[in-house]
């Protein structure tokens, strides 16, 4: 049977049509489709954080980045205002310009010797850490490889030797601790004098 009207007998039933598909029986009916459902289904990719040694470099890194911008920032300060003092004090300060000046001098000695102290200490520290943490890690992998050694089955030799190489990797001399220790040491070099400068800037701000 030919209609009158193709066109808008067409146009009437595709309209039909997709009147059908949004009725809450074929959505149903399309829920259940198997194609449908592994299409709907997203692939979560298992997250992989970064190790714990890489973070607590990256996280000691930037705090020693951090202070030495806050020690020039502060030092720039600190020079600008004692230099424009200087200036217009003349060849004759005051009693509170000369007690400023003569101020330069002594703290900059007293930094000087404390970071000094904190680098000795600090690299006494450094060198017993380091030899406790290579004797500790001597000795737990003499143990894993006498355990690999004793292993009565396929399955614990795998599961052990796993263990060994775990360990092995571990050793306390790799270039990611060495480097997050020499960080540490930087900041105790370094703590004495950012102190005073961000000391003496907060001081001669407020004055």
């Amino acid at each position: 049977m030919q209609h009158k009207y193709p066109y808008a007998w067409r146009h009437a039933s595709r309209l039909r049509l997709r009147k059908a598909t949004r009725t809450p029986l074929a959505s149903q009916e399309l829920a259940r489709c198997p194609l449908f459902i592994g299409c709907r289904r997203k692939t979560r990719v298992p997250s992989s954080p970064l190790p714990q040694p890489i973070l607590d470099a990256s996280a000691n890194s930037s705090r020693l980045f951090r202070d030495m911008c806050e020690l020039l920032q502060a030092a720039i300060h600190v020079v600008s205002i004692r230099t424009t003092r200087m200036a217009i004090a003349g060849p004759a300060p005051g009693e509170q310009d000369q007690r400023e000046f003569s101020l330069m001098s002594v703290e900059k000695g007293e930094a000087a010797s404390e970071s000094l102290l904190a680098m000795g200490s600090g690299w006494i520290n450094l060198t017993m850490t380091l030899a406790k943490d290579t004797s500790d890690h001597l000795w737990a992998t003499s143990a894993a490889a006498a355990t690999l050694a004793s292993s009565r089955s396929a399955a614990q030799w795998f599961e052990r030797q796993a263990d060994l190489l775990q360990l092995a990797a571990g050793f306390p001399g790799n270039p990611l601790q060495l480097a997050d220790l020499a960080t540490n040491l930087m900041q105790q070099i370094l703590a004495p004098i950012h102190g005073r400068a961000m000391a003496n800037a907060k001081r001669l701000r407020a004055s």
